[in-house]
């Protein structure tokens, strides 16, 4: 994993039990308006970007752009690069009235078939694509949780849907499957099972992490309770288990904490986009479960 999303990773964690205390204290900050729709349709499919350790999708924010805003499941809050804010978009950064006194600027998005309004960006590093794409922000929960997500990796698109009158039809998908997950730190945790060369087994906590390129991404203290070996190239695994699907490893990183971010985390290892190659992945917030199937190549 390169290192700006590591760094990228561990700001967004900082924000988060930030903004869970000011919260907690009664933090006033006003949400974003419910999305809407164009002509009362339920749900918009956007073209999107994929990259090893990105989903990007082309939004106008205040009616300029498009720019490119990336959807992280591993991120809780949106955030935008502050230079970004206020060099482009002309805005005059505000400060949260928590003791962080983070910085943010709300802002309306406008996408083919959907808007929303006053969405608070909360100002954090520069990003960008392995392929030298400049990102201008980052979507998290206070974004995608909104909507039921849906990401098909083999058609490469993305496609909102309004919870309300979303339900899944499987006419479309192979091998389809529901899986329960759990919101901590407005991240999606679930277990997964874990195969090594010798037989043996184990059961982890896994955060899934759109942000994330790799299969698995695992923490320094869970790489040392599980006595994985050395290198990047998974010499001790053999593969994961997703509910009744098998994830063949042929990606692994250790995530690395610096001075922004300190342990216990709240998972043993993130899952990443390579874990999800040529699937569909539904990502119900309301209803606390995700969905992944084989779509049709057609």
């Amino acid at each position: 994993m390169l290192t700006a999303l590591r760094l990228c990773l561990l700001t967004f964690m900082l924000l988060t039990a930030s903004l869970s205390s000011a919260r907690a204290q009664g933090s006033t900050a006003p949400r974003a308006d419910v999305p809407r729709f164009d002509r009362g349709e339920a749900s918009v499919t956007l073209p999107a970007k994929f990259t090893h350790s990105h989903i990007l999708i082309n939004t106008l924010i205040n009616g300029q752009g498009p720019y490119y805003l990336a959807l992280d499941t591993g991120a809780s809050i949106s955030t935008a690069p502050p230079a970004f804010l206020s060099k482009v978009l002309k805005l005059d950064a505000k400060t949260e009235t928590n003791p962080r006194k983070w910085q943010y600027a709300d802002v309306d998005l406008r996408f083919p078939g959907l808007s929303l309004t006053r969405l608070r960006f909360f100002t954090a590093v520069d990003y960008m694509a392995e392929d030298g794409t400049l990102i201008c922000g980052i979507l998290g929960y206070d974004f995608l949780g909104r909507f039921v997500l849906e990401i098909d990796y083999f058609h490469k698109t993305v496609t909102l849907h309004d919870p309300e009158k979303y339900r899944y039809s499987d006419k479309n998908d192979l091998a389809p499957q529901t899986l329960p997950f759990t919101l901590e730190g407005l991240t999606p945790h679930l277990d997964i099972t874990l195969r090594f060369k010798g037989g043996r087994e184990a059961t982890v906590k896994a955060m899934v992490d759109t942000g994330a390129g790799p299969a698995l991404v695992f923490t320094e203290e869970a790489k040392r309770r599980l006595n994985i070996g050395p290198g990047l190239d998974g010499p001790d695994i053999k593969e994961a288990q997703l509910g009744g699907s098998i994830i063949h490893v042929d990606s692994w990183d250790t995530h690395r904490p610096n001075s922004l971010s300190r342990p216990p985390f709240s998972f043993d290892v993130l899952l990443g986009n390579a874990a999800f190659e040529n699937m569909k992945v539904v990502f119900d917030y309301a209803n606390r479960r995700m969905i992944t199937a084989y779509p049709f190549k057609n």
